[in-house]
């Protein structure tokens, strides 16, 4: 119902509307924005018109659009209010277009008037269907769920369920899949095999000789007037000549792979599985390779004179019916983002697909280095020695870059093989490595050895910390119970803290803040105050969630949640040790948050299927005042040249930025002297500080060697 308001009472709304504002508002820079990268990430569902627009649905990115033949893409979510969304479906109907997706288990319909750029939610609720289908014949749109055919005469206004009776027991029973060939239904239905509706669903007809009935079937098109049918796991092709009443196999020499799909134009099929597009043109007498990118494909489309295919790390586009193929990722950020880190250089990159990419200008722009690299590798943590940056990740994998990525070295003898490296820490010259082999050590850029002298072989750790002089690392031991262990002696000999979280749980995450050490475990946040020695669970406003990331700066914790474990996902931050946490998630469209750093003023995130987003940081979290640390605290010689000597009266993180803010130390200490080196760093100025939960104390030192 419309409210109609005198110009009084508009005036008075608007003057309140205005206050609001001023009291609350956020300005334009304090919200997420999606950088221009990386590129790529894989489509789930594409669509085309004549007029050389383009829509692709994603998994956790919603929709992305292109006017220009594939050529760039822009994310059109416009309307959509679940975070996370994957498109399932998509249909069009006159000058409407229906997507059905998915967010947090439950499904979604929407519809666009304007080719997919803003979308309006209908308001029939299918969240509580699992849907498998997806279309339309003449005026009547069809919606196929796993228990039911759902159909609409007035464009999704409102909805009715077939009779299906027939031959579906709801009870026992699955609808498999939901295709529509020209104006024919096929229904597969679990354990009694497919069947068809030629009169828009009123009536059924068991079809499907020669097809295993035990077998889903996924999808059915026409090159009319054949039938084409491919199915789940599988690398059969099956073709019928008589509208799908009998079905023979149809082989497709030198293909080992699954078919993920099949798509017919103007009496050719096309084929795509695990390592090539697949053409026919002689109703399956023979095939010809279509795509000679080696790629798992998934998805194909053409409109006027372009193929947009979708692999499952990026889209390609060809204007020459497939002789040739470009990548097309310009907007298209859809990658999943394993890594993310920045230096004074600009920010680093991994995707899952395997490919590193930098950026010197805030994430406008990016450049792929991974072809420097070469190989199936990615990423799971970059950290820099000395000069040098260091990623490590799949494979048994380690790279080392003297020069901003634009060359590497190999930097993986000693690793085991096999081996997934999770987490680096750096402590002197010592670089220790948390792999699913174990906690490995390599000093000053050798080769890497075994330092888990006693823990029981079959351990995986997933992160590692240090803590003033204790090192620790958490993981998961063989018998799927979570483990902590620390060390006094850099490695030499560890002791099991005992966690006793139960079986089938890990230690996922640990941190250092201060004279507070968390660990995400169990799906839970736990703080010891003593070194290790006890644990209490913390973190109120935390959701019950295994933590992907956690990032410091000053005296903020930022925590990246991931979807899964969380509905959306998350970001938040807290500035009391990670007792009490708020979400700054916002408009975090991919909330899935995998990694975290900082450039600049910047805080940038990397995310499962959204690329990299950032945020200006002085607009993440209200603006702190810390307290000045009551404490002695005092640093010489300053100037100072190989070493420096802090006497403090209270223990807390100590850092040391230099004058464009990059961290080049970081320890714990405790109450009394500590001696630092400082014989390799630059000289300069530099800012020294002292963290002791929300009270700071700072003081200017200047290298002069």
């Amino acid at each position: 119902m419309t409210k109609h308001y005198s110009k009084t009472t508009k005036n008075l709304l608007a003057i309140i509307a205005i206050a609001g504002f001023l009291i609350n508002a956020v300005p334009a820079s304090g919200q997420w924005t999606q950088t221009k990268g990386p590129g790529g990430g894989m489509a789930t569902v594409l669509m085309a018109d004549t007029s050389g627009n383009f829509i692709a649905g994603t998994t956790g990115g919603g929709i992305f659009t292109s006017a220009d033949s594939g050529q760039t893409w822009m994310q059109s979510n416009t309307g959509i209010t679940q975070h996370s969304f994957t498109v399932n479906y998509l249909d069009t109907m006159g000058m409407s277009t229906f997507m059905v997706g998915t967010s947090n288990y439950q499904s979604y319909l929407y519809q666009s008037m304007d080719n997919g750029h803003t979308w309006t939610a209908n308001t029939n609720n299918i969240t509580a269907y699992t849907v498998v289908g997806m279309g339309h014949v003449g005026s009547r749109m069809f919606i196929g769920t796993s228990k039911a055919v759902l159909y609409s005469d007035n464009m999704d206004t409102t909805w009715a369920a077939l009779n299906l009776t027939s031959f579906l027991d709801t009870n026992t029973q699955t609808i498999y899949s939901l295709n529509i060939a020209d104006t024919v239904l096929f229904a597969s239905v679990s354990d009694s095999g497919l069947y068809k509706s030629s009169d828009k669903g009123m009536t059924w007809l068991h079809v499907g000789t020669g097809l295993n009935p035990l077998l889903p079937v996924t999808k059915i098109v026409t090159t009319f007037p054949t039938l084409w049918a491919s199915f789940s796991g599988n690398s059969e092709l099956m073709m019928s000549a008589d509208g799908g009443m009998t079905w023979t196999l149809t082989n497709i020499i030198g293909n080992n792979y699954n078919i993920n799909d099949i798509y017919g134009l103007n009496g050719n099929l096309f084929v795509m599985t695990g390592s090539a597009i697949y053409l026919t043109s002689d109703t399956g007498m023979t095939f010809t390779t279509f795509s000679n990118f080696v790629a798992p494909y998934t998805h194909l489309i053409f409109s006027g004179f372009t193929f947009i295919s979708s692999t499952t790390s990026f889209l390609q586009i060809s204007n020459d019916f497939g002789s040739t193929w470009n990548e097309t990722f310009m907007g298209f950020s859809n990658s999943t983002v394993t890594a993310v880190y920045s230096d004074s250089t600009g920010i680093y990159a991994s995707t899952l697909a395997r490919d590193l990419y930098t950026s010197a200008d805030s994430g406008m722009t990016y450049t792929n280095l991974q072809t420097v690299i070469g190989g199936t590798f990615y990423a799971n943590d970059i950290v820099k020695v000395d000069s040098n940056i260091i990623q490590g990740g799949n494979n048994s994998q380690v790279f080392s870059s003297n020069n901003s990525g634009f060359s590497w070295t190999d930097l993986s003898i000693g690793m085991p093989a096999a081996t997934t490296i999770n987490q680096f820490l750096l402590n002197g010259a010592d670089l220790y490595a948390a792999t699913s082999s174990g906690i490995l050590k390599n000093n000053s850029m050798g080769s890497w050895f075994d330092t888990g002298n006693g823990i029981t072989a079959g351990t995986s750790f997933n992160s590692v910390a240090m803590s003033g002089t204790r090192l620790f690392i958490a993981g998961q031991d063989a018998t799927l119970n979570a483990v902590l262990f620390y060390s006094d002696d850099n490695g030499g000999t560890w002791t099991n803290a005992a966690l006793n979280l139960g079986p089938y749980t890990s230690a996922d995450k640990l941190f250092v803040s201060g004279n507070t050490i968390l660990l995400s475990a169990a799906f839970n946040l736990y703080a010891s105050t003593d070194n290790g020695m006890t644990w209490t669970q913390t973190g109120t406003g935390l959701p019950t969630a295994k933590v992907n990331a956690f990032f410091m700066d000053g005296i903020t914790i930022y925590a990246g949640i991931g979807q899964g474990e969380s509905p959306d996902g998350d970001f938040l931050s807290s500035n009391d040790n990670g007792a009490n946490w708020t979400s700054m998630r916002d408009n975090l469209y991919n909330s899935n948050v995998t990694s975290i750093t900082k450039s600049g003023n910047n805080l940038y995130v990397g995310t499962y299927d959204g690329g990299v987003w950032k945020r200006s940081v002085s607009t993440v979290t209200a603006v702190q005042h810390p307290k000045p640390l009551a404490a002695v605290f005092s640093v010489y010689p300053n100037p100072a040249k190989e070493h420096i000597t802090v006497t403090t009266t209270a223990g807390g993180k100590l850092t040391i930025r230099n004058i464009t803010g990059q961290l080049v130390y970081s320890n714990t200490i405790y109450k009394g002297i500590e001696q630092i080196n400082t014989k390799d760093f630059p000289n300069g100025i530099y800012t020294i500080q002292l963290i002791d939960g929300n009270k700071v104390k700072t003081e200017k030192l200047i290298i002069n060697n």
